[in-house]
């Protein structure tokens, strides 16, 4: 009977590790969101790691989050590292592109809960009710990444943050209207 457990058991982690296996080796998340603001309102709080992280939904989980902010004051060059709890982990961002008032390109490294660098990257394409706001994220799966992503849906999780996140910057630079 032992014996029975045992190579079901082992069959069942195989069929894990084979799905995992199978896991693309990339990921992309992306959100937008129309904000009724013109780019030059909206790129400053991007451009900006500071400003940012004023909007920023992941600062958010951890109000006793350590920040420090290193590099120029804004753009290319500019980093911010963070230490904070469980569920914002540690890591650092760099501003590693810049273009006014049309995109900011972030190196996003990872140190815990999970070690892994992702790309973060901004757009803001104008449009007639203002400037359209794109949130991306894109990276390599390892395999404990594969494996996470077996149990846990990370666009649903992430997109829903960067969805909070759009929401903020909107409730920051739009005028009410009357």
């Amino acid at each position: 009977m032992l014996k029975k457990i045992l190579i079901v058991l082992a069959a069942i982690v195989v069929v894990i590790l084979v799905l995992a296996a199978m896991q693309p080796n990339e990921f992309k998340l992306s959100r937008s969101a129309v904000v009724n603001a013109p780019a030059d309102k909206i790129f400053p709080l991007i451009n900006d790691l500071k400003a940012f992280d004023k909007w920023n939904p992941f600062m958010e989980c951890d109000p006793n989050v350590k920040v420090t902010y290193a590099g120029p004051a804004a753009g290319v060059g500019m980093s911010s590292s963070w230490n904070g709890n469980n569920q914002i982990g540690e890591g650092m961002d760099t501003i590693i592109d810049s273009k006014a008032n049309r995109s900011v390109v972030m190196r996003l490294d990872f140190v815990r809960p999970m070690k892994n660098t992702a790309q973060v990257t901004f757009t803001l394409q104008p449009q007639a009710q203002g400037t359209l706001v794109t949130w991306d994220m894109t990276g390599q799966n390892n395999f404990v990444g594969k494996l996470f992503h077996l149990c846990v849906n990370m666009d649903k999780m992430i997109g829903g943050q960067f969805e909070h996140g759009l929401n903020n910057l909107k409730a920051k630079v739009e005028i009410p209207k009357k």
